[in-house]
């Protein structure tokens, strides 16, 4: 016979403070993943009006490798002309 069943876990407060530990958590990863959606949307856009590297770079307050790396990897995905 089990000491604690999942009711008395789940109603222990130490498991309700992980648990949403845990929700916050991925709340965090969401709106980093949002920001880095938004960054990689802003870095093409510059992209494809022409903008050069260094200036992306300087306007984002980024360093130029991350915008070659967003740029590469969507030129990789692009489909070819």
């Amino acid at each position: 016979m089990p000491l604690f069943t999942n009711e008395m876990i789940k109603d222990h407060a130490l498991y309700k403070e992980g648990k949403e530990e845990g929700r916050e958590e991925g709340r965090e990863e969401g709106r980093e993943e949002e920001k880095e959606a938004a960054e990689v949307k802003t870095i093409i856009g510059c992209h494809t009006e022409g903008i050069d590297v260094k200036t992306i770079a300087k306007i984002l307050t980024i360093t130029q490798k991350r915008v070659k790396q967003v740029i590469a990897d969507w030129e990789k995905r692009s489909p070819k002309k």
